[in-house]
């Protein structure tokens, strides 16, 4: 699965990032790389663009960057 197809409120985990992509790879000196948990906030209207939660701070990202990124989705737990 890749980030943009995430519902909004859903958390994952990064697997993998498209390297070819020179955005991407700059948003991997940033902290997204394999290994780290991101949420999906919200949606623009149109899908585009996206915004994220990644470590502790705020992102937005465009649609097409957010698909050369793959995920795995997990379940957050309710707090106790």
């Amino acid at each position: 699965m890749t980030l943009d197809k995430l519902t909004v409120g859903s958390s994952a985990e990064i697997i993998g990032i498209d390297e070819s992509n020179p955005n991407l790879s700059r948003l991997s000196e940033l902290g997204m790389i394999a290994g780290q948990h991101v949420k999906l906030l919200r949606k623009a209207p149109l899908g585009d663009p996206l915004q994220i939660r990644i470590m502790n701070y705020e992102l937005c990202l465009k649609k097409n960057d957010a698909a050369g990124i793959r995920v795995h989705s997990i379940e957050e737990k309710a707090p106790a």
